[in-house]
């Protein structure tokens, strides 16, 4: 039974233009009828819980459900299965004044972390990444927010359209400046159906090239490290403390729960995921039926391969002694090959641990693909 909880608010105000998440941007009575199924579903399924540690509130943008709505579902996690006193709550927030207004709010009710969406501190670049906040109000909200005594994550994004090292250098010095715990740093990817894809698709849209991306964050790992911040994990990194508990949860490839729209779930070998579309996924709720888009068992030699592929994100790596208790030596042993292979181009080391060597960290896509190949 999982103890890390994962609640999706599948709504946008606006839709970013490299995105291609379940978010959608609809009105009050359609984002109000989502929480209510959302209720429904946990009080439906509150047996399959243990006493929450991490709950993380994502989307979409988690605030559009309002103070009132995300109340509601927190105190109906605090009824049963329960939330321990020292459990990590984060929501997911727009850098905005508007987002900012409620964060005491937040605070009351538990939430210990905001995760903000800043992706960049340059004014110039902000409307092309469908950003509706300037810089200035970006360090004003984090401000705001690690006075009040939150914890900070904020997102940034190298590799956008018109980018230069320069802009990216600066976007490190003010997320330095402000000091929050945890960074996270993102190569923009152009992701299938989303505008930028089409864009760039039909030549409208130029991007900085590969080794301009692998730049900017070779870039950020340097400033950040020299900055204090420790790189854990291959695209986050955090002051002594402040690791996300929550995502280690993927990492690791442990149990836990998801609630709303889209919403996946990781129980005892078995993964499946709601219906994306809030329409579709209130309707199933409110027949009592379970809202399903897929589902899936995990033979023990896919769900290790996982394993391995998901820990290799961590830079510590993973612990294959673990992973022979938890799979099996057999099962292990089939994999060496594949992980010598790995070790012999220099993309990982094999020791104890498996994790990525410093050239395997910018080629991790492909690591993982070979892992992950049947």
């Amino acid at each position: 039974m999982p103890s890390a909880v994962y609640v999706h608010i599948p709504f946008c105000r606006i839709r970013c233009p490299y995105c291609d998440f379940d978010a959608y941007r609809a009105p009050r009575r359609a984002i109000e009828g989502h929480t209510e199924a959302l209720l429904a579903e946990i009080a439906s399924r509150r047996h399959e819980l243990r006493p929450i540690t991490t709950l993380y509130f994502g989307g979409g943008t988690p605030t559009t459900a309002g103070a009132a709505g995300l109340r509601a579902v927190i105190d109906a996690l605090r009824a049963a299965p329960g939330i321990v006193p020292e459990s990590e709550v984060t929501v997911e927030a727009n850098p905005t004044p508007r987002d900012a207004a409620i964060f005491g709010e937040l605070q009351d009710l538990g939430v210990t972390r905001v995760s903000l969406g800043v992706q960049s501190f340059t004014d110039r670049l902000l409307p092309m990444l469908g950003r509706d906040h300037s810089a200035t109000e970006a360090a004003e909200v984090i401000d705001r927010a690690l006075r009040l005594g939150l914890e900070v994550s904020l997102d940034l994004m190298c590799g956008v359209p018109g980018q230069t090292m320069a802009d990216w250098s600066s976007d490190l010095a003010t997320a330095v400046g402000l000091a929050p715990g945890h960074i996270s740093v993102y190569m923009l990817t152009l992701e299938a159906g989303t505008r930028y894809e089409r864009l760039h698709a039909g030549g409208r849209l130029e991007l900085p090239g590969e080794d301009e991306q692998a730049d900017m964050y070779e870039a950020a790992l340097e400033w950040l490290g020299a900055a204090g911040y420790d790189h854990y994990e291959v695209s986050n990194l955090a002051l002594p403390g402040r690791q996300s508990r929550h995502n280690r949860v993927y990492w690791e490839n442990r149990e836990y729960a998801g609630f709303g729209a889209g919403a996946s779930s990781f129980v005892a070998g078995q993964r499946w995921t709601n219906e994306n579309h809030p329409t579709a996924y209130a309707e199933a709720i409110r027949s009592g039926a379970r809202s399903l888009s897929l589902l899936e068992r995990l033979p023990p030699e896919r769900a290790m391969r996982e394993t391995l592929a998901l820990g290799l994100r961590l830079l510590e790596g993973v612990d294959l002694t673990a992973v022979r208790e938890r799979y099996g030596a057999e099962r292990l042993a089939r994999m060496l090959p594949v992980l010598q292979s790995l070790a012999a181009r220099e993309l990982v080391t094999v020791a104890g641990r498996a994790a990525l060597t410093r050239r395997g960290l910018m080629l991790y896509d492909g690591v993982a693909a070979e892992i992950l190949a049947p």
